[in-house]
């Protein structure tokens, strides 16, 4: 080989490897450092720390790649003590219909109601089986005590999402108005249930509200009146949704996500913390998302934290009544996290988009569904931060 090929292949390896070994240089500098419970202590995390506390955020969207996974719930209960706590943050805006939260917001918000003897049926009546880890308990019963030491501030819990909507106010209405105003009637729409569409079981509630409006107003009071009627328009919304999911699923989704946003823009008239799937917090130019709506309105104001795993994640997945299956995933090799561990042998942290993009990586990150299936999606600017763990359990169930 003549001498010129030689040094010139000498001096390609040397600069490889003085840029490899400057990659690794820099990890520490721009990946940041976990933290349970979250704090801003840490010399790795100033710069996410001063991002997620710039006064002109309002909406913080707190992602989670898998709804089935005990770490980004656990993760993700932190940063909202974090943030309300520290950063006078004062909604917590949930996916999930509002219509199954009305009781635990009074609960929450009630300086008179101290015991949390109740806490788990009160959670377990908002939530189902969605969400049922120790963490988000413990997250449920520091809101408690957090509301009442501070009365004069106290942090609300509101549903954003129209699925499923429909069913659990149906469901509502037969037990919290009509067994207790009109129990006959209760009674017989109770076993209708068994035997009629929801549609039709709706209908007559509606109906009956409508003509019942004195009665129910006087019973439950003005305010409590005015949130059924907006509860009625997102029962009408919901049921649309699922006649739309029966003809197109693509037409469904961008209608459910275009209504979380305008719920969450009308809701978020203090400093709001918005949970929910990474599919519907993410600003990803290919997806179809309330993030990349609520990014057109409220633009920089509107901050994302998406997560992810670089090693493997074992999750739980709903197969019925308190019933799960666990499945298994390992990171797919293009993602975010996988190239992070490759290439610094970094298992789990904090990375920003500007730093991603300013080492050459691609914004690719693993996303399991509500039934478990996985996919990698991410394009152009899906986030500001994303947090990744080394190793995903199932759900600590209570």
């Amino acid at each position: 080989m003549p001498f010129n090929l030689i040094k010139l292949n000498f001096f390609l390896v040397l600069a490889i490897l003085l840029f490899n070994i400057n990659l690794f240089g820099q990890s520490q500098n721009f990946i940041h450092q976990l933290s349970v419970p979250f704090n801003c202590t840490s010399a790795s995390s100033v710069e996410f720390c001063k991002q997620i506390s710039n006064d002109s955020i309002a909406i913080v969207g707190l992602g989670e790649f898998t709804h089935g996974g005990h770490e980004p719930i656990a993760y993700k209960s932190e940063l909202v003590k974090f943030l309300i706590s520290q950063k006078s943050f004062r909604k917590l805006l949930v996916e999930f219909p509002n219509v199954t939260l009305i009781s635990l917001n009074n609960y929450l918000i009630d300086s008179s109601k101290i015991d949390t003897s109740k806490l788990v049926s009160i959670v377990d009546d908002s939530f189902g089986q969605a969400i049922r880890d120790t963490s988000f308990l413990s997250l449920i019963r520091w809101l408690k005590m957090y509301n009442y030491t501070h009365q004069s501030a106290v942090v609300t819990v509101k549903g954003i999402d129209i699925e499923g909507e429909a069913q659990y106010f149906s469901s509502y209405v037969i037990h919290n108005l009509l067994i207790y105003l009109d129990e006959k009637s209760g009674r017989k729409l109770l076993e209708d249930t068994k035997k009629k569409p929801l549609d039709s079981i709706l209908e007559i509630e509606l109906s009956w509200i409508d003509q019942n409006r004195e009665l129910v107003k006087k019973t439950i009071g003005n305010d409590k009146f005015n949130n059924l009627l907006e509860e009625i328009k997102m029962v009408k919304l919901s049921l649309e949704h699922d006649k739309l999911k029966k003809i197109d699923s693509f037409k469904a989704a961008k209608f459910r996500d275009s209504i979380m946003s305008i719920l969450v823009t009308s809701s978020a008239t203090s400093k709001s913390i918005l949970w929910s799937h990474n599919m519907h917090i993410t600003t990803s130019s290919t997806s179809i998302s309330m993030g990349n709506y609520l990014k057109r309105t409220w633009g920089n104001r509107y901050f994302t934290i998406l997560t992810d795993f670089s090693g493997e994640s074992e999750i739980s997945v709903p197969v019925g009544f308190r019933k799960y299956n666990l499945k298994s995933y390992k990171s797919n090799k293009n993602s975010i996290p996988y190239i992070l561990r490759r290439r610094f042998k970094i298992k789990e942290g904090i990375v920003s988009l500007t730093d991603l993009k300013k080492n050459g990586i691609s914004p690719s990150y693993n996303e399991i569904d509500a039934d478990g299936n996985y996919r990698i999606v991410g394009n152009d600017s899906p986030f500001n931060f994303l947090v990744f763990f080394d190793i995903v359990h199932p759900l600590r169930l209570y």
